[in-house]
């Protein structure tokens, strides 16, 4: 969270993990552009992910797998140390030693998906942020909203910013 500075500090700081997913999704842009964050819950399933923004040709794999590392790590310093997604999904082919994914993730691993997320229960999205405090929540928000007003995006970021952060349907696709 740290290394996301203000906005790590806002999600720290969020009401529910959905909340602070959203924020993330809204927010990461003034981080730097090399992922786009995406929240998609179908019934009960979430399927989050950050996407690397751009063609990579090389180092793609290594992008996504720091990518959905990161993301891992974000859910758990909301949710505690032990949280563990249902599933970790991959875009890559599976490499020779799972063993450095396994231990890392704690979950059961899908190599050569049409793209890299975390799967989980939507319920987590619900889940309180412990130590989150109300007062710290507004005033971040106002320093994340002074930020937002000094940007002078370009019109494809700006069309990314106001897109839907949370996309829903009746059945799960995977």
């Amino acid at each position: 969270m740290a290394s996301l500075g203000l906005i790590g500090l806002s999600m720290l700081h969020s009401a529910d993990v959905g909340t602070a997913l959203r924020g993330l999704i809204l927010t990461l842009h003034l981080h730097g552009r090399a992922v786009v964050p995406t929240l998609v819950v179908r019934d009960d399933v979430v399927v989050f992910s950050l996407s690397p923004y751009g063609d990579y040709t090389v180092g793609m794999q290594h992008v996504a797998d720091f990518s959905i590392a990161m993301a891992c790590n974000l859910m758990r310093a909301m949710c505690g140390p032990k949280w563990v997604p249902g599933e970790v999904l991959f875009s890559h082919r599976a490499p020779a030693d799972r063993r450095p994914y396994s231990c890392f993730f704690k979950a059961p691993l899908r190599f050569g998906a049409d793209h890299t997320a975390l799967v989980f229960p939507s319920g987590w999205l619900a889940h309180r942020v412990p130590g989150a405090n109300r007062d710290m929540r507004r005033a971040l928000q106002h320093a994340v909203a002074a930020l937002l007003s000094q940007q002078d995006f370009d019109l494809l970021t700006k069309v990314r910013c106001r897109r839907p952060t949370c996309l829903s349907s009746r059945s799960p696709r995977r």
